[in-house]
């Protein structure tokens, strides 16, 4: 998640925070009813809350006071969901990325999802399209 304390100038760096669960974090769907954490599933966008300072390291941490599951953005012409796009795109680098993958934008187009992705180093972007209709992955 990007704030103020994350933004940074250094292209070498994305912008992150690491978040710690504190045992009295608060979960909540998009439209705020109250979830388990186990409920939270890998290519949700989410909007995080923080009761103490984010550290200043890099990235920058904070322990988790509240997160919440956003919306889901759908592609308009073949209904795939961005959670979906984003997890085709992190199955199909996952045998290019060992340190970790970091996903840095999802973007719905006419027919397919665009993501830009990056290695945890920040060395190796990948631009990848996948169809909207069948899930097929194809770098550009």
């Amino acid at each position: 998640m990007e704030n103020d304390e994350t933004k940074t100038n250094d292209s070498t760096n994305y912008e992150a925070e690491w978040y710690f669960q504190k045992e009295e974090a608060v979960f909540q769907d998009s439209r705020g009813n109250n979830i388990s954490f186990d409920k939270i599933e890998v290519g949700q966008m989410v909007s995080t809350w923080s009761a103490t300072p984010s550290a200043q390291s890099y990235p920058s941490s904070a322990k988790l006071s509240k997160l919440v599951i956003n919306e889901e953005s759908k592609n308009p012409i073949n209904q795939m969901d961005e959670k979906k796009a984003i997890q085709h795109a992190i199955n199909f680098l996952k045998s290019k990325h060992d340190d970790g993958i970091i996903i840095k934008s999802a973007n719905g187009q006419k027919d397919y999802w665009q993501i830009k992705a990056t290695d945890y180093d920040n060395e190796e972007e990948s631009i990848l399209q996948i169809n909207a209709q069948t899930g097929e992955v194809k770098e550009v």
